[in-house]
């Protein structure tokens, strides 16, 4: 465990404990939760994947680090990769990670991370330059600015484009799992069903405030979306009925804007400067627990593990409580 003058070096620190901090969040104790900072590592990148001992860190160009991080105290730099590629998004699935690049074309590329030499495998031009890839069974769903590609993936080596479906230009994010689909757009929220890729099935639809990000966990849906001030950021509850239904259930106000965010045993949500902790015991209802200075993007969080990139460290926190 690291002390409190390490923290202060590497830029991190606890600001609080408890939700009592002025969000329009539940008031309760946090249950003795705080964030316990295990290492900075300093990496490369702008885009992290992590898939149960090993992370990956990719730079926009061309340059690609494979960690070891079995001992979170100590993440073991096994790999470094060069690659004439520009990569916007990527996603990670067994034993590979499937990307979208912008340069010297636009490709949809599959990387094998099974050995320690991960290699590019497989590559399909696209005809309109991917921003976003997320992965659901044998398909890869990439978001382009008008269009969600849908690629048949059951044999990396060899991926196929089965579908272009038209969007509209203002899709902003989305989430597609076990072939159920929700497409966040600027003024609407839309349910798909994807069970049959080539004849997908709108299932629902509702208005909706434009934000710039989604994630799901279980049964609900979290959106960012703007509050009442330009410097106000919220995160919106909304509930999974079914695949025919959603209901929205209430906002999460917080002081700044919210960059990324990530589900699991917990929430976690970052702004450029600060992390927060989000208690999920009731998921309909996130209660902060924690904050830290010094945030990050490109967050995941794992059990009681979150992952991110800070400037240019890879970080490693981990959610502790006292007994």
């Amino acid at each position: 465990m690291y002390n409190f003058g390490k923290i202060l070096i590497t830029g991190l620190f606890l600001l609080s404990f408890g939700c009592d901090f002025g969000l329009d969040a539940p008031y309760e104790d946090a249950n003795g939760i705080y964030l316990d900072l295990l290492s900075n590592t300093e990496v490369g990148g702008n885009i992290l994947l992590v898939q149960g001992d090993k992370a990956y860190v990719i730079a926009y160009y061309d340059y690609f680090q494979s960690f070891d991080i079995s001992d979170k105290l100590n993440p073991k730099n096994i790999g470094e990769n060069y690659w004439f590629e520009r990569i916007i998004d990527a996603d990670i699935k067994s034993s590979y990670i499937y990307a979208v690049s912008e340069y010297p074309n636009y490709k949809f590329i599959v990387i094998n991370i099974s050995s320690s030499s991960p290699k590019i495998v497989g590559e399909l031009e696209l005809e309109y330059k991917g921003k976003e890839v997320e992965i659901d069974g044998n398909y890869a769903y990439v978001r382009t600015s008008n269009y969600l590609l849908i690629i048949d993936i059951s044999s990396p080596s060899n991926p196929v484009l089965v579908n272009t479906v038209h969007c509209l230009n203002d899709l902003i994010d989305y989430a597609i799992e076990n072939k159920i689909g929700y497409l966040y757009y600027c003024t609407k929220l839309i349910t798909y069903d994807f069970s049959d890729p080539i004849n997908p099935i709108k299932r629902f639809e509702m208005g909706y405030w434009c934000g710039h990000a989604l994630a799901k966990n279980k049964g609900y849906l979290y959106l960012t979306n703007k509050g009442s001030g330009e410097e106000v950021s919220r995160i919106d509850v909304v509930k999974i009925i079914s695949s025919n239904e959603l209901e929205f259930i209430r906002w999460i106000n917080f002081p700044d804007e919210i960059i990324d965010f990530d589900f699991d045993k917990y929430g976690v949500a970052s702004s450029n400067s600060t992390l927060y902790l989000l208690n999920i015991d009731d998921p309909s209802y996130p209660c902060v627990a924690e904050k830290v200075s010094g945030g990050g993007n490109s967050l995941t969080i794992k059990g009681d593990y979150i992952y991110y990139l800070n400037g240019s460290y890879f970080t490693i926190l981990k959610v502790q409580k006292i007994k």
